[in-house]
């Protein structure tokens, strides 16, 4: 099996829109990974996985972010779809570039197996799209691991241009002890499970206006960061 490299976060991504500064990776009890050029790459994804379906799902996806990065339109089904499973996919290639071989990051290799059988987002991803007005800040993902105490499950959150994602997976079938931002519901789409009533979801197949009703601003995405998925 010939291994290849892979960007684990793509090349369109840094263009769409005004650079602003070094991209990082956060790393709990580590150093952050920074780069200028987005260069942040992993040699463990096969050649046949990264030049075929991986890179199917990174040309989905390009067009919605960039339709979004434009403002305003209008994020359908698919959309929501489509935008939850690239998260799936970058979430998961970036714990191969935050890792080495020997390392266990959050999410565990039978999570890898699901996604690599199912190629679609997982049950248990919670995730959330909130849009971002103010001064650009540095491109930024970061994952935290879970804790099983309070059944919060490993978070992960990506800011980029106008756009922040946030995820958390959580037991489905246990109490969660997430906190969500006061105020967040008018800041935030929920994008995954597109569930009727699920939080302040409506019904999931009506379009989602873009931007969101109200923005998070530059002193706002720093608390929001900071209650969601901690220091």
């Amino acid at each position: 099996m010939k291994m290849s490299i892979e960007h684990t976060l793509p090349g369109w991504l840094s263009r769409a829109g005004s650079p602003a500064g070094n991209y990082s990776l956060m790393r709990e009890g580590l150093p952050p990974i920074t780069s200028r050029d987005m260069e942040i790459v992993t040699k463990r994804i096969c050649e046949d996985c990264n030049t075929g379906w991986l890179a199917r799902i990174e040309d989905t996806a390009a067009p919605v972010f960039k339709r979004l990065l434009g403002q305003p339109a209008r994020i359908h089904q698919i959309d929501r779809w489509i935008i939850a499973r690239w998260f799936s996919k970058t979430i998961l290639t970036v714990q191969l570039a935050m890792t080495d071989r020997s390392g266990i990051g959050p999410l565990h290799p039978q999570d890898y197996r699901n996604f690599f059988q199912n190629a679609r987002p997982f049950d248990n991803q919670f995730t959330f799209l909130c849009g971002y007005q103010g001064p650009l800040p540095p491109i930024q993902f970061a994952l935290r691991s879970p804790d099983g105490a309070t059944n919060l499950g490993v978070r992960a959150w990506f800011n980029f241009h106008h756009i922040v994602l946030m995820a958390a997976f959580m037991k489905v079938e246990g109490p969660a002890t997430l906190r969500i931002p006061t105020a967040l519901d008018k800041a935030a789409h929920i994008i995954w499970p597109t569930q009727r009533g699920l939080l302040w979801s409506g019904d999931p197949t009506l379009p989602l206006d873009w931007p969101p009703e109200q923005f998070i601003d530059s002193s706002g995405l720093e608390i929001v960061r900071d209650t969601f998925i901690g220091d």
